[in-house]
């Protein structure tokens, strides 16, 4: 059996904090700005790092990538000017008709919405109250 020589696929996790209480979350959501990886100190060197060790696809998750949205688009653009795809997890309650149009024109591979259910009594079971009409409005 043969190995690939590099990583296709890397999973990028710049921040570790939250805006939603979840039972079983590993992300803050305390307003803990020092609570980021080093990949969040530049976003072009990140990105073009990830370009030189063949990086084909980033998976951008972690804490919400929507509370720093200077970071996730400066990324983001850069990722597309390097070839490099783009799949974000997002639980998009944060989520402005800007955030949308960006969305709308960026190149991502895939946009992941985290929610337990469309049922608000069975999503706030494990998560904030009222994100199902959040992320219904965003949607």
């Amino acid at each position: 059996m043969s190995y690939m020589p590099f990583p296709l696929i890397a999973a990028l996790y710049p921040y570790y904090r939250c805006n939603i209480h979840c039972n079983y979350r590993y992300a803050s959501n305390e307003n803990e700005d020092n609570i980021r990886t080093i990949v969040t100190k530049n976003p072009f060197e990140t990105s073009d790092k990830l370009r030189d060790l063949g990086v084909m696809v980033v998976e951008f998750l972690g804490g919400e990538p929507f509370l720093d949205r200077i970071f996730l688009e400066k990324f983001i653009s850069r990722c597309e000017s390097n070839n490099i795809g783009v799949i974000l997890s997002t639980n998009a309650t944060l989520l402005s008709q800007e955030d949308v149009n960006f969305i709308k024109s960026s190149k991502l591979l895939k946009l992941q919405i985290s929610i337990d259910s469309f049922d608000e009594e069975i999503n706030s079971k494990n998560r904030d109250t009222g994100q199902v009409e959040k992320v219904k409005s965003a949607i």
